[in-house]
């Protein structure tokens, strides 16, 4: 399991928790599922989650950059205005 703190100034703003859903090395790329669930602080919704796909051997930071990455899709997807 991963778990990241996101503070400003002291100030908890949010927290990841990723854990590998699979076997090491499960398919034939060698990636392995990751469940993430980012929580955020006075925020709706106070629970994002999606899973990404990460090759193990890439590291830790590799696997931040892709959880941040993709939370970062879905929070500018989630702040687009709608049309009506």
């Amino acid at each position: 399991m991963l778990s990241i703190e996101t503070r400003i100034k002291g100030n908890l703003i949010g927290f990841v928790y990723v854990h590998n859903e699979s076997l090491v090395g499960d398919n034939e790329k060698g990636e392995c599922i990751y469940f993430v669930e980012y929580h955020r602080v006075n925020k709706e919704p106070p629970i994002i989650r999606f899973s990404v796909r990460h090759k193990r051997e890439e590291g830790a930071e590799k696997l931040s950059l892709l959880v941040y990455r993709e939370l970062d899709k879905r929070l500018k997807k989630e702040n687009t205005p709608k049309e009506s």
